[in-house]
């Protein structure tokens, strides 16, 4: 039986957020289809509004304004202090005594007992029939472990799912290793959806107690007709990267990479704005060889790139990510034909094999990465013939609406 209303809380969505619109606009009319009503929920509630929405949502600014006040937050890690599992994760804490990992129990633990005060008010305000609704996060964090609070606190048999993607699963990325109120909330959440096989079996090596209730529930791209563009004699080797500059993207090794080719006329576009920008625009300003030429776009959106990539020949697409889930970015070149170079991280292994692009090592250097260009090009005609194939394997793994009809079942089939 599906759930009459849907309440998800976000990041930002639907307010521009590059990653989360990315990542959520495919499912929506999935989504809307299902539900009678859908709540947005974002944490952060600046820039503009997404355009398009489905008629039958409706977007809630509340929680983010009082999320920021320290006075709710305080009386909510106040609060916490009432509660016998904040006892129990603490004294769990004390074993092995970290101050990072006890700032992120407290910081927990005062957004979640917010995030309970929140839902709790809110469904009374709205007279939401709580048997008729479902609490989704789309990331696996702290306001998650806040409606499993709520859930026990009140005593109500709400229905709480969650997506866990690759920074909010892999507790490896963090030092130390710790995500507050993880096992208790996986004992009282309904489900959890990886966006991938290798994420499923990550936390089903790591809490076999829970695993009937871990399923995959692949993100997935919309497909654009298109005709491939014909390679061109004196074309340049086009290369594109599309990422937020930041630390973990390791968008200066890209361009290293692509700097020390001995080709001539080498061109690289790179989509995506971030902290870094400044940085490695000087980087690339005082070390940038006469035989390529370098774009860096800052933020575009998806539909611009879309267009860039139906219009363009795009040679190879380039990730060289510390960390992955399963990049919506690979599954848009992808489903554009391009071929792909990325590391073996994450689920990157289910989308890019010897027959979509080039998988290199985890921590690979710049030299790897020149490497595989070298091999590419080496074996343009042959990457060139099968894009067609790079195009279908996409469709029949990452389409939105199949996949957004899947995530549906899956939600149906446990209520």
């Amino acid at each position: 039986m599906s759930k009459k209303t849907l309440i998800l809380f976000t990041i930002a969505f639907p307010y521009n957020k590059e990653v989360e619109n990315t990542f959520i606009t495919p499912e929506l009319d999935a989504l809307a289809e299902e539900f009678e009503k859908i709540y947005f929920v974002p944490t952060q509630i600046e820039g503009n509004l997404k355009q398009k929405l489905p008629l039958n949502s409706f977007i809630v600014t509340t929680y983010a304004r009082k999320i920021k006040r320290f006075s709710f937050l305080l009386y909510a890690f106040l609060l916490a202090f009432t509660r016998k599992y904040t006892w129990e994760e603490l004294f769990f804490l004390l074993r092995e005594f970290h101050f990072r990992k006890f700032l992120r129990w407290a910081k927990a633990s005062a957004w979640g007992q917010a995030t309970a005060s929140w839902i709790e008010e809110f469904l009374l305000e709205e007279k939401i029939d709580i048997n008729n609704t479902l609490l989704y996060t789309y990331w696996f964090n702290n306001i998650t472990s806040g409606l499993i609070f709520y859930k026990l606190n009140k005593s109500v048999d709400i229905s709480v799912v969650t997506r866990a993607h690759g920074g909010d699963l892999y507790e490896e990325r963090f030092n130390p290793k710790y995500f507050p109120y993880r096992p208790f909330v996986l004992k009282h959440i309904k489900r959890v959806y990886l966006i991938s096989e290798q994420g499923k079996k990550y936390l089903s090596d790591k809490y076999p107690k829970w695993i009937s209730k871990f399923a995959v529930a692949r993100l997935g791209v919309t497909f654009h007709a298109h005709t491939t563009p014909i390679p061109k004699a004196q074309m340049p080797i086009r290369i594109v990267s599309c990422s937020s500059l930041i630390p973990i993207k390791r968008v200066e090794m890209i361009f290293d990479a692509i700097n020390s080719l001995d080709t001539t006329n080498i061109e690289w576009i790179h989509f995506g704005n971030g902290p870094l920008y400044k940085e490695l625009n000087a980087i690339i300003l005082e070390n940038k060889h006469q035989n390529i030429s370098v774009q860096l776009k800052g933020f575009i959106d998806n539909q611009d790139i879309f267009q860039f990539y139906k219009n363009n020949y795009i040679d190879l697409f380039v990730n060289a990510s510390t960390t992955e889930g399963v990049p919506v970015s690979i599954m848009e070149a992808q489903s554009f034909g391009i071929p792909v170079i990325a590391p073996n991280i994450g689920g990157i292994s289910e989308i890019v094999n010897q027959e979509t692009g080039f998988l290199i090592n985890n921590l690979a250097s710049s030299s790897e990465i020149r490497n595989q260009i070298n091999n590419y090009i080496a074996n343009r005609d042959t990457w060139t013939s099968k894009r067609d194939a790079i195009k279908q394997f996409c469709f029949d793994n990452y389409d939105s609406s199949i996949n957004a009809q899947i995530f549906i079942k899956l939600i149906n089939s446990n209520y």
